[in-house]
């Protein structure tokens, strides 16, 4: 009997004994199956004739070799080697005995030297026929094994096929062709996925002839949910097309499944005129959709990085753009010292800063807190600074530029935003300041003449977007030597202790020690710090510092 042995491929070593005719090729049905993408269906066979055996090329697309000839047709000779696509097999014909089939006997020869490799000979005995035709258990058992053998070839191939395929589409598609390739009989396949309401979406639908799609999908809402609820495959017969009921079985239907989780189906139905599916079949439908809910899980799972990796970017730049809104540098002002710190809980956040140069010597002055966090705090962060700035040129007084500012945000802002925001405007020939505040926490002035800090509680009003026909009022304080400043966002004043207690204004107006602004935020900085010990940061932190030099 004359056999097909591989010498190269994905079943090296393996025998394939020759029948008077053999397949092989990518389909499960061929007696030599090769799962490989490159393979045809049915790529070649090999057939005999008056004890002559003869390879015959099926018209596949890439070919069939014989000692690296490619052919239409040829005479096997014995030691020939047969190559298509990757896979190698050599030919080697052997003379019957009469009565019956040579079989392999394996014998295992012990080394006689310390630390030799066990030999493996082989040796070929004839078994009659008559036995073989009796032993109908040892041919049932080795026909199971064959069996098995292909269907863990054919989810191989899949999970191979399908493993680096990370677009859903793509991947949906991969799959139904790969389907169609296995089961000859199936006209129409479906990818459906369960969305996070738990309704089963069509995801992908593939129909064997031609390119459009047309009928409804019919199954039984019973199979659905055994399939979906317990996880089970089922083999339908019941349809409601009557011509098909004749035909026997005509759908499949497994779960999609990964990560412990029920992801979807994956439906097949079958030709009116084919064969009917059995339970071999799914079996095989089985072990793939196995491997293609993990390949669906692992797409979905690169989907979702690709979107956290562009919401990272996107964040990443939104905090460039939020941080090119604040001063890059303190403004250098005769006579004052100027500093700031910015630190933000997230990326970007809704408390904002600014300097801005007036004419006739002067400076405003502005610190301010959106409601919020997030981006939507920054984006409204980054249309108040713009609106103060514009305001600010065209108004003399603190307390009309709050109430244009507080006008224009009620008028632009649909979703019930507001924000606290401290302006002042320091003149700097007259060492005035001038402020309004809109709910703002109260800035803290130390006299430099006796150290004492006192809170500067006057022309407090109500936030910015609370009323649109708020009124503003301002206070003005006169600076003396060594007079400092401090301005901060709640995110000082509310920050917790690992016990919940706030820092409050008390320990804020004790950390104020200096007169130097730098040295005046870093002592409130290195409190806050003792004070909320291990307990994060839960808001946006903004504080500006000035002092009278001269």
């Amino acid at each position: 009997m004359a056999k097909l042995i591989t010498i190269r491929g994905p079943t090296r070593g393996r025998e394939y004994e020759l029948d008077e005719l053999c397949l092989l090729g990518r389909s499960p049905a061929c007696q030599i199956y090769i799962g490989d993408l490159t393979v045809s269906r049915q790529h070649a066979r090999v057939t005999s004739s008056s004890g002559k055996w003869v390879v015959e090329d099926l018209g596949s697309g890439n070919g069939t070799y014989v000692n690296e000839t490619r052919i239409t047709q040829a005479l096997l000779q014995n030691d020939d080697e047969i190559r298509i696509s990757t896979s190698v097999f050599r030919f080697v014909a052997d003379e019957e005995p009469a009565g019956g089939r040579w079989v392999n006997m394996v014998t295992v020869l012990a080394g006689n030297e310390p630390g030799l490799v066990n030999t493996v000979t082989q040796a070929r005995v004839p078994v009659p026929q008559a036995f073989l035709e009796s032993n109908t258990s040892e041919l049932t058992i080795r026909g199971d094994l064959q069996r098995a053998h292909r269907m863990l070839e054919t989810i191989y191939a899949v999970t191979e096929a399908t493993a680096n395929v990370l677009d859903p589409k793509k991947l949906f598609n991969q799959i139904l062709d790969y389907l169609f390739n296995i089961f000859p009989d199936a006209d129409r396949g479906f990818i459906m996925l369960l969305d996070p309401n738990n309704q089963l979406i069509p995801s992908a639908i593939r129909r064997r002839r031609g390119e459009g799609f047309s009928g409804g999908l019919v199954v039984s809402q019973s199979v659905v949910g055994q399939v979906l609820q317990e996880g089970k495959s089922v083999l339908s017969t019941g349809t409601a097309n009557p011509k098909k009921t004749a035909s026997g079985a005509t759908k499949m239907c497994a779960p999609l499944a990964a990560g412990g989780k029920t992801l979807g189906i994956l439906l097949i139905e079958g030709r009116v005129d084919g064969r009917s599916f059995t339970q071999e079949d799914l079996d095989l439908l089985s072990g793939v959709a196995m491997q293609a809910g993990v390949a669906i899980l692992n797409a979905h799972l690169h989907q979702l990085l690709l979107r956290q990796s562009r919401l990272e970017q996107d964040m990443a730049f939104a905090k460039q753009v939020q941080r090119s809104f604040l001063p890059s540098e303190p403004p250098e002002v005769p006579g004052f010292l100027f500093s700031r710190r910015y630190n933000p809980v997230f990326d970007v956040g809704g408390d904002f800063y600014d300097f801005i140069p007036l004419p006739e010597q002067r400076i405003g002055i502005l610190i301010g807190d959106v409601s919020g966090k997030g981006v939507s705090a920054a984006l409204l962060m980054a249309r108040l600074t713009s609106d103060m700035r514009y305001f600010s040129i065209s108004e003399i007084s603190p307390a009309r530029v709050l109430a244009r500012a507080n006008a224009a945000l009620i008028a632009g802002v649909q979703d019930n935003m507001f924000a606290t925001v401290l302006y002042m405007v320091l003149d700097v020939p007259r060492r005035l300041l001038t402020l309004s505040n809109a709910g703002h926490v109260p800035p803290l002035l130390r006299r430099g003449r006796d150290g004492s800090v006192v809170e500067i509680d006057e022309a407090t009003n109500l936030a910015l977007g609370v009323l649109p026909d708020a009124v503003f009022d301002e206070f003005a304080v006169e600076l003396a030597i060594g007079d400092g400043v401090l301005l901060c966002t709640d995110g000082v004043v509310e920050a917790k202790s690992p016990i919940q207690e706030e820092y409050g204004f008390s320990r804020l107006q004790r950390a104020v020690a200096s007169a130097s602004p730098e040295a005046m935020i870093e002592g409130v900085i290195k409190d806050l710090q003792r004070h909320s010990g291990s307990t994060s940061q839960y808001d946006d932190i903004t504080m500006v510092a000035f002092t009278r030099r001269t």
